[in-house]
């Protein structure tokens, strides 16, 4: 079993039995990370896009790419979808009515996203926060392209 975190402004992994730290890329600050069955690692490495890379290290390749007509500042906190080639991501916005979930994946370009968001702030969700009570719904991962 091996272990992804970041440290000293890099995304590296290690052996749980032991060994020594492997870096894979830069990630100056990074913000959260998933790791598919694959091996392909889709990682926030800070203040910008979502990127993906191999887990046995090489070029880090844009996922993502930031909506100006949002003031998105970063893509952070990816998680793989079940089916390892989706994923979801906060798109973080200085506007926090801009602050939205979107499905990403794999195998787009950095132009493309879900359609719409699946997650923005309203009043309502703002109290399910607080409250810490949590509503499911069920959706499938379409892509615009």
């Amino acid at each position: 079993m091996t272990l992804g975190f970041f440290a000293g402004g890099k995304l590296k992994k290690i052996e749980i039995r032991g060994g020594l730290p492997q870096t894979l890329c830069d990630a100056p600050e990074g913000r959260g990370g998933t790791w598919n069955r694959d091996g392909v690692i889709v990682f926030g490495p800070g203040f910008g896009p979502i990127y993906r890379v191999s887990a046995a290290g090489g070029p880090a390749a844009q996922l993502t790419r930031l909506d100006a007509s949002r003031q998105e500042s970063w893509h952070i906190w990816p998680s793989f979808l079940p089916d390892g080639r989706h994923f979801l991501y906060l798109a973080d916005s200085p506007r926090r009515e801009n602050d939205a979930i979107f499905v990403g994946s794999v195998d787009a370009g950095p132009e493309t996203r879900s359609p719409s968001a699946l997650w923005q702030p309203t009043p309502t969700l703002s109290t399910l926060r607080r409250t810490m009570d949590a509503q499911a719904t069920s959706f499938s991962p379409q892509i615009e392209r």
